[in-house]
């Protein structure tokens, strides 16, 4: 069985794969059926087309010979679950992906991984209303912009550890101590991140019939994060909520988290705000307005560090481009109108700017952008792009869905007095066959 669920924040949509266990979902409950033994096989396949024009910005490595390339991304996941008996179930993936046509160096942890064991691990019922995971695993919360599994680009996240998942009558509870994987492009050769991250997530708590809210409280431990090019120990707390309502006329989702702990010796303290609020104007047409607000660091000579950590977020604004929500202030209206009941259409925009000209601007997972390396430029500037997006979903049965995609994002005065700044223009289709 596929779910599909829309992802408000941003107009971003996308399906979840119930049958194939890609994530932490409520699959995990299923496996509390009182068949003896069971067995299922899974997988997917799926084609993805891409044309940039001005990769981003223009601003591409040394290493890099085609500003403007076209590629396709080649996914193939095979999964299994075998259930022995009413108290364990063990569960693998395979994962094969490949980049074809770009001329350019493969993208570590994004593009290719020829072969690897995407997820093993081991399902236990501790009783009748709590499970615990052990091993490889996918998992997502919320609306994945603190914990993915990364749909978008070639590869997906997935994580080693234990996860514990308790229901109770009116909320789950989540209690998990994981290690991310760091994803190559040869055989079987991921390796495991030098960063942990432990936590709780209580989620679906009813609010009325229609509403609910999670709360969470997660703590990042690594030495792989570098602000404005300074490396060094990250003890990182997070503690945030969110809000929400997916049904009806009025739809909306409300997230605020807090951040403090230490990196080196600075104290962190770091907050991000994001909302996405619709209104379906009729069977057809709905009108939304999303956004961000996350301030950055103010003042790099003192002992505070405010950049926000987005730890292991999806790609908040799509494949476009590839920026995060990171010291970002971002105006993000868009329209959706259905079609058909199994297509829709999305028109996007949004306006994107740095929140603090005291901190740079960064990439999905946390890597500086601006400014670069060898370009420290302060700028008082603050425009980052504006970006329009044109989306057309079809999904006709439970097994395929298809996107297409037209996607362009003007340089901001920002980008331009830092560096490379030009317009990007990108298309894109995408295919899927789920079994």
């Amino acid at each position: 069985m596929l779910i599909f669920s829309p992802d408000l924040l941003f107009g971003q949509f996308a399906y979840k794969s119930r049958s194939e266990d890609f994530a932490l979902s409520k699959s995990f409950s299923d496996s509390l059926s009182n068949s003896k033994r069971e067995v299922k096989i899974g997988g997917e396949i799926r084609e993805y087309l891409q044309s940039y024009q001005n990769l981003n910005f223009g601003q591409i490595p040394a290493s890099f010979s085609d500003p403007n390339p076209t590629q396709l991304w080649h996914r193939v996941l095979f999964n299994t679950s075998f259930k022995l008996g009413n108290h364990f179930r063990i569960f693998g993936q395979l994962n094969s992906t490949f980049r074809l046509f770009n001329p350019n160096p493969i993208v570590s942890q994004v593009d290719q991984n020829s072969l690897s064991i995407q997820q093993l691990f081991g399902e236990f019922k501790l009783s009748k209303h709590s499970i615990l995971r052990l091993g490889k695993m996918e998992t997502y919360f919320g609306n994945d912009r603190l914990m993915a599994n990364r749909e978008g680009p070639n590869n997906r996240n997935s994580y080693v550890g234990v996860n514990i998942r308790r229901y109770f009558p009116k909320v789950q509870l989540d209690a998990f101590y994981l290690h991310p994987m760091i994803q190559k492009p040869e055989f079987l050769n991921d390796q495991i991140a030098d960063e942990n991250i432990s936590g709780v997530y209580f989620s679906n708590w009813k609010l009325t019939k229609n509403a609910a809210f999670d709360v969470y409280g997660m703590y990042l431990e690594s030495n792989a994060r570098e602000y404005l090019y300074k490396s060094g120990h990250e003890q990182r707390l997070t503690l945030g909520s969110r809000i929400f309502k997916t049904t009806g006329k009025w739809q909306y989702v409300f997230e605020n988290a807090f951040q403090g702990g230490k990196f080196n010796d600075l104290t962190i303290g770091a907050f991000m705000s994001i909302w996405d609020v619709s209104y379906a104007v009729s069977k057809k047409v709905s009108l939304a307005f999303s956004g961000t607000y996350v301030p950055g660091d103010t003042d790099s000579n003192d002992d505070k560090l405010g950049t926000f950590n987005t730890l292991f977020a999806k790609p908040p604004f799509g494949q476009t481009v590839a920026l995060n929500i990171t010291n970002m202030v971002n105006w993000s209206p868009y329209i959706k109108y259905q079609l058909h009941p199994k297509s829709f259409v999305i028109l996007r925009t949004s306006l994107v700017s740095r929140a603090s000209t005291n901190d740079g601007i960064y990439t999905p997972n946390m890597q500086q952008y601006r400014p670069t390396a060898n370009k420290l430029t302060s700028s008082n500037l603050t425009k980052v792009t504006d970006m329009y997006v044109v989306e057309w979903n079809l999904f006709p049965n439970k097994s395929i869905q298809t996107l297409l995609e037209f996607g362009y994002s003007k340089a901001g005065d920002y980008l331009k007095e830092t560096g490379a700044g030009k317009d990007v223009t990108y298309i894109a289709w995408r295919g899927a066959y789920r079994f």
